[in-house]
């Protein structure tokens, strides 16, 4: 259900991320057994993603839902890297 969810995020390309209500129509579009067991499980998949960190809810509980974004193609730049004093120019500052 997370790869379904993922996917109509994707295929759906909001600027502001999607809604619950375009990603279940998206998935029941293209899932013909869709019922409300489906619908169920789309939602508290999307509460685990959110937990996770796989998906993010932009304004709150009932806002939109988007993919996280990154900063930049280095994993390297999330993380913060100590310099010691005598190694730090000050007078750059």
């Amino acid at each position: 259900m997370e790869e379904q969810i993922i996917e109509a995020i994707k295929v759906l390309n909001e600027k502001g991320g999607s809604s619950r209500h375009a990603i279940k129509k998206y998935i029941a579009n293209n899932n013909p057994k869709f019922d409300d067991a489906i619908e169920l499980s789309i939602n508290s998949t999307i509460k685990k993603c959110v937990q996770n960190g796989t998906l993010c809810q932009l304004r709150g509980p009932s806002g939109c839902i988007s993919l996280p974004k990154t900063l930049g193609k280095n994993k390297i730049a999330n993380e913060l890297v100590f310099i010691p004093e005598e190694e730090y120019d000050f007078t750059r500052c």
